[in-house]
Parts: C-alpha cells; sequence; structure tokens
C-alpha cells in the first residue's frame, strides 16, 4: 500500500511536470536538492508515523515531488547529451535505476530484520544529509544554469 501511494504521487507529479511551465534554470539545482531534502524527510516521517495512513500520505507527497523533478532531471539531461550519446547515457541510467533495485530490495530486507524504523532513519537521515551538503556547495546549487 505503501508503494502504491508512492507510485499515486509519483504519477501526479509526472503530470504536473508535463502540465506546468519549466521552472527556470537557476532553480533547477535547488529543486533538485529541495526535492531529495523533502523525500528524506518523508521517510523521517514513516518512522514514526503512528498509523498506515500517515505513512501513505507520506509516501505520496515524496513520490509527488520525486516524479516531478525525476520528469525535470531526465529532460534536462537529455536537452545536454549529444544526440550521437543519447541511447548509450540513457541506458546506464536505465541501468542504474532499475538493475540495481533488486539489490537494494535484498539489502533493505535484510536491514527491516533488524530494524524497520532504523532503516527509515538511516535512509532519511543519508538523503537529507547529502542534500544539506549539496545546498551549501555552490556548484551543486547551480546545477542545470548553462555556464557562462
Amino acid at each position: 500500500m505503501v508503494s502504491a501511494a508512492f507510485c499515486l504521487g509519483a504519477l501526479l507529479g509526472i503530470v504536473a511536470a508535463g502540465t506546468f511551465a519549466r521552472p527556470s534554470e537557476r532553480w533547477f539545482g535547488i529543486l533538485l536538492l529541495l526535492d531529495m531534502l523533502i523525500l528524506g524527510s518523508s521517510f523521517f516521517v514513516c518512522a514514526i508515523a503512528p498509523s498506515l495512513e500517515w505513512v501513505m500520505l507520506a509516501a505520496c507527497f515524496g513520490g509527488l515531488l520525486d516524479g516531478y523533478m525525476m520528469v525535470m532531471l531526465i529532460s534536462w539531461m537529455q536537452a545536454r547529451i549529444p544526440t550521437s550519446m543519447l541511447g548509450r547515457v540513457m541506458s546506464v541510467m536505465m541501468f542504474f535505476n532499475s538493475g540495481f533495485a533488486p539489490i537494494s530490495f535484498a539489502l533493505a530486507g535484510a536491514a527491516i530484520r533488524i530494524s524497520l524504523d532504523g532503516v527509515f532513519w538511516v535512509t532519511g537521515f543519508t538523503l537529507v544529509t547529502l542534500a544539506i551538503v549539496g545546498l551549501i556547495l555552490p556548484v551543486t546549487r547551480r546545477l542545470g544554469m548553462t555556464p557562462a
């Protein structure tokens, strides 16, 4: 049910990305890092949620932002990759996206046996920390801007 809520949010985010105007280039890096920050925070909600409904709401909200930003990220990359390399680069992206999922699921399954809440806390902490570091670094905040 939680995966379904995340996927519903992601679907709505994908539709929103195709419906609304694209944000300015200067906001791209910041939006990507905010997505990571909020997605990480949604894992904290999962760790302390009093009921399944709260977990599903957090997953749906995280999916909404993540679906939107994935469309923005892929279209941003495709606009910058030479056409002759686009197929290769996209296949590598798909490999990392889909190919590592079973490994991630296996590791998460093993970690859940130790502590379900711990998995949510560690995942949230990792995403939030990386997002904060990214927001501190000017090179990451400027991601998406066309070099002068």
